[in-house]
């Protein structure tokens, strides 16, 4: 094996373990916020700008901020909660529950959300 090889395949296992690496990490980090997010009773109202990305949905209630995937359906008029939820609105969610209850100026919308598992 020549030495231009094995630099390319020692750069392409490197490669592949910092990838590996980065997806478990990716994924406990989303477990543990998902664990906090479903065993927490919240009830109280959005602090913070409700914010978006790949990993989840972030909002903030009572100096908490949660993480949640939840689910755009016709139980919450298929509106889409972080463009819908901001500061000021009332959220309700018990303990353990599979839903999660928005309150915006009278309106209730109900969320469900992607369950995360180990």
């Amino acid at each position: 094996m020549s030495k231009k090889t094995k630099l390319i395949t020692g750069a392409l296992i490197v490669f592949a373990a910092v990838n590996i690496l980065s997806y478990v990490n990716a994924k406990r980090k989303g477990s543990q916020a998902f664990d906090n997010f479903y065993n927490a009773e919240i009830n109280g109202v959005v602090e913070e700008e409700v914010r978006a990305s790949v990993s989840g949905t972030y909002f903030q209630v009572a100096g908490t901020e949660y993480n949640f995937l939840p689910y755009t359906a016709d139980i919450n008029s298929n509106t889409i909660f972080s463009r819908v939820a901001v500061p000021g609105d009332s959220i309700i969610k018990a303990q353990k529950s599979d839903t999660l209850i928005l309150i915006k100026r009278g309106e209730v919308l109900l969320y469900t959300f992607k369950k995360l598992q180990d």
